[in-house]
């Protein structure tokens, strides 16, 4: 397992690689980070995330969605009785 300051450099590497092969620099500081992650997740945590954005999609297409005010109120709700 790497410490964070070998994950910092990495993500500073990563932000440095970007931009020297003609990267967008419109991007935020949260976007680069997201596709840093991205990049550094595991074959197994890539394989977990797609099967559940899998499930999402079909979740949605079975009209199985809720809207996205009720879902914070809901998450909140149940955040505040733990």
């Amino acid at each position: 397992m790497s410490t964070i300051i070998e994950q910092a450099d990495d993500f500073r590497q990563f932000i440095s690689d970007h931009h020297a092969n003609g990267g967008s620099r419109d991007l935020t500081i949260a976007d680069m980070f997201e596709r840093w992650q991205l990049l550094t997740l595991s074959d197994a945590e890539l394989q977990e995330s797609l099967v559940a954005f899998d499930r999402g999609v079909a979740d949605a297409e079975a009209g199985r969605t809720i809207d996205g005010r009720e879902s914070v109120t809901r998450l909140r709700s149940r955040l505040n009785n733990r």
